[in-house]
C-alpha cells in the first residue's frame, strides 16, 4: 500500500509515484478506490458490531442502514475532495506560472490525501475519538504534501512553498467539513 510507505518514506515514495506516471484515472481505480472501499468496510462492520462512543462515554451500535449511509457519504465526499483538490491544485498552479497537468494535480491530491482516509481505520476503534483520527491524518497528509507538491509538480522552489501551503489549506479546511457533514450523516442530522 502506497499509502503506508507515503507515510513512512514520502520522498523515495514520491519519487516512485512521479517516475511510473500513471494516469489519473489509473491512480483512481486502482489506489484511491481500493482504498475508501477497504476503510469504508472496515469502519462500516466495526459500527456495526462494536459501536460508536457517544456522550460521556457511552458506546452504542449503529444499526447497518445508518453505518451503510454514513460510509456512502464519506465516500462520496473524500472523492469529491481529492476530485476538486486536484482542479484547485491546478489552477492555483497555473495562477504561479507552473504548468500543471489534471495528471500531476490530482496524483497530488489522491497520495496528500491518503493519509486522511487511512486513519479512519483508528476511527474503527470505538473509544478513539473521530476528530482525534482526522487530525493525526491531516497532519501526516500535511507532512506527505510538502514532498509530494515538490516532487510531483516540479515547481520553482519559491513557487512550490506557496503552492504547498495552498494544498494545506484546501486539504485542512474541505476534509474537515467532509467529515463534518458525514459525521452529520450519522447522527441524523443530514440524509434522513
Amino acid at each position: 500500500m502506497k499509502a503506508l510507505r507515503l507515510i513512512f518514506a514520502p520522498m523515495s515514495t514520491f519519487e516512485a509515484i512521479s517516475t511510473a506516471n500513471r494516469p489519473a484515472l489509473f491512480i483512481f481505480a486502482f489506489s484511491l478506490v481500493p482504498l475508501l472501499l477497504l476503510v469504508s468496510v472496515v469502519e462500516g462492520w466495526s459500527m456495526i458490531i462494536l459501536g460508536e462512543s457517544r456522550a460521556f462515554g457511552h458506546i452504542s451500535k449503529i444499526p447497518e442502514g445508518l453505518a451503510i449511509k454514513y460510509e456512502a457519504a464519506h465516500f462520496i465526499l473524500d472523492v469529491l475532495v481529492t476530485i476538486f483538490g486536484a482542479k484547485f491544485l491546478i489552477n492555483v498552479s497555473r495562477s504561479f506560472n507552473v504548468p500543471a497537468t489534471w495528471r500531476q494535480g490530482f496524483t497530488t491530491m489522491a497520495y496528500g490525501y491518503s493519509p486522511v482516509i487511512l486513519l479512519r481505520l483508528l476511527d474503527a476503534i470505538p473509544q478513539l475519538n473521530t476528530w482525534m483520527c482526522w487530525g493525526i491524518g491531516i497532519v501526516l497528509s500535511i507532512m506527505i504534501l510538502y514532498h509530494g507538491v515538490g516532487m510531483v509538480l516540479r515547481p520553482d522552489q519559491t513557487k512550490g512553498f506557496g503552492l504547498y501551503l495552498f494544498s494545506i489549506v484546501f486539504l485542512v479546511v474541505f476534509s474537515g467539513l467532509a467529515h463534518f457533514i458525514s459525521r452529520a450523516v450519522l447522527k441524523g442530522l443530514v440524509w434522513k
